[in-house]
């Protein structure tokens, strides 16, 4: 098997990337590892207009929210950087409104100005990017419960395709050296009991399509109780079994010593993958509990899978 330098930064950035909880994601492009931007700043300003009277008494009247534009900044790294940096910039070009989501925020916006370096023969290649938020969708009061529901399902599908594109890369090298990785590195979780049928990322698959089936198109959870119980019951599920896979390759990461062996250094890479993988998928089942409550007015105080 070739490993690359993409696989090298995943194994080494996984572990501090265990912790992430919430998902940051533009069109179709979903940011990892050193893309996330280390800092997103959200405001705006209330707009006011002061009259001054006589004997300098003030009037105010308040013209409305006016949110700032969203500026990010990150690193495109690996093989596809050059192909990722470009969509963005398609994006840009396009001048159409995308999809924009983050921690606090699921908005339209459109692409107000972006840039990249490319460097070292584009493995490397820094972005900054400004966002324009869409007047007509400021107002997150304003999302009606059949629109949260439809990104419920959005939600789901993201991350069954997360997943499961993790579990087919990492099956394919389960066989070539699950011997002789046991016999380099000594006792680690296998890594076929994670993603193999009764594993915790199989049940999290099984989960997801339960609530991206409940989502389906037209669905409005906020009329739909019984509905809206199934969805939020597998979510839980989802995010237990995410915790669980988050908790097994942590651990394996921390006792796995690298002793220059394929073995090791492919025992590095899975691990990496998966727990990668399933950050990026518990910031998809966060965001759909966080939406699933609102929709149905209920009450959600803390992520299903903790940071």
């Amino acid at each position: 098997m070739a490993f690359t330098i993409f696989d090298i930064e995943n194994a080494i950035g996984a572990i501090t990337r265990g912790q992430e909880s919430c998902a940051v994601s533009i069109g179709s492009i979903t940011f990892s590892g050193m893309e996330v931007p280390s800092v997103l700043r959200v405001g705006g300003q209330q707009r006011l207009v002061l009259h001054k009277l006589p004997g300098g008494d003030r009037l105010i009247d308040v013209a409305g929210s006016d949110l700032n534009r969203i500026e990010l900044a990150g690193t495109f790294t690996g093989p596809t950087a050059q192909s990722r940096a470009q969509a963005l910039a398609n994006m840009r070009q396009a001048g159409l409104p995308i999809r924009f989501i983050a921690a606090a925020v699921s908005t339209q916006a459109f692409i107000f100005d972006y840039a990249y370096d490319y460097t070292a023969k584009g493995a490397v290649i820094p972005y900054r990017l400004t966002l324009e938020l869409q007047a007509a969708t400021r107002n997150a009061q304003a999302a009606t419960g059949k629109t949260l529901s439809s990104l419920v399902g959005t939600d789901a599908a993201s991350a069954i395709t997360s997943i499961s594109d993790t579990v087919s890369d990492v099956s394919q090298t389960i066989e070539n050296y699950a011997g002789a990785a046991q016999t380099v590195i000594g006792q680690v979780a296998p890594i076929a009991n994670i993603v193999g049928v009764g594993g915790p990322l199989a049940s999290v698959t099984n989960d997801l399509q339960v609530v991206s089936g409940a989502a389906q198109a037209g669905t409005d959870f906020s009329t739909l109780p019984a509905t809206a119980a199934q969805a939020g019951a597998a979510l839980q599920s989802a995010g237990a079994g995410l915790s669980s896979a988050l908790s097994t390759t942590g651990a394996n990461l921390d006792s796995i010593s690298f002793d220059g062996s394929a073995a090791s250094l492919n025992a590095l890479a899975q691990n990496a993958q998966i727990q990668s993988a399933a950050a990026d998928a518990a910031g998809s089942v966060n965001r759909a509990a966080r939406n699933l409550a609102t929709a149905t007015g209920s009450a959600q105080t803390a992520p299903i899978v903790s940071a």
